[in-house]
């Protein structure tokens, strides 16, 4: 019995050197650092690369297209010249960031700026979207033309890998058997751009 209580004593005094020593060494780890993202967002329309183009049946009255862009809206105002008169907007939209993103253009309309006017009832307009990788074009997207109304759709949605762009073309055809006058339309579309 004796024995057990010297062995017990030691095993205790053991105990309180090994926590003395354990709390003489023990330190407070700091780990201090900067995480740094370097991933980009930059989706936006190429206004340098955006236009539209005429096609007229009387080159002496040649529809007239003003066009305004930003990198975030396009808008157009067609006056018309004659029946059969076309008009074609091509939309580059570039992903100059490193993140892929969803591309759709938004508030896609056509409409007269008069309440009275039936400027845009002979016109049909559509839409369509194509990715781009490099120059090469991707698969469609929708697969069927949309068609543009007064009140406004979406066209999209495209996924643009970062480096490449789509381009969004929108034609307008003023009808070849119209018996008025079209008049001014005026044609706006926004971009946006989701992950």
């Amino acid at each position: 019995m004796k024995n057990n209580k010297i062995i017990l004593v030691v095993f205790l005094g053991m105990v309180c050197l090994l926590g003395i020593s354990y709390a003489a060494f023990s330190q407070n780890l700091t780990v201090n650092g900067t995480g740094n993202i370097a991933s980009t967002w930059k989706v936006e329309i190429d206004t340098t690369n955006s236009s539209c183009s005429v096609t007229s049946k009387d080159s002496s009255l040649a529809t007239v297209a003003s066009v305004s862009k930003t990198t975030t809206t396009f808008s157009t105002t067609i006056k018309w010249a004659s029946p059969g008169d076309v008009v074609t907007c091509d939309v580059r939209v570039k992903n100059s960031g490193t993140l892929d993103a969803k591309v759709a253009m938004t508030g896609v309309k056509l409409y007269t700026t008069s309440s009275t006017s039936t400027a845009c009832a002979n016109v049909t307009a559509t839409a369509q979207g194509t990715p781009y990788t490099g120059t090469t074009a991707g698969t469609k997207v929708p697969a069927s033309p949309v068609t543009i109304t007064a009140s406004g759709v979406t066209v999209g949605t495209l996924t643009v890998t970062h480096g490449n762009y789509a381009i969004f073309t929108f034609k307008f055809t003023y009808s070849s058997t119209a018996t008025t006058a079209a008049g001014t339309c005026t044609f706006t579309t926004t971009t946006k751009a989701t992950q």
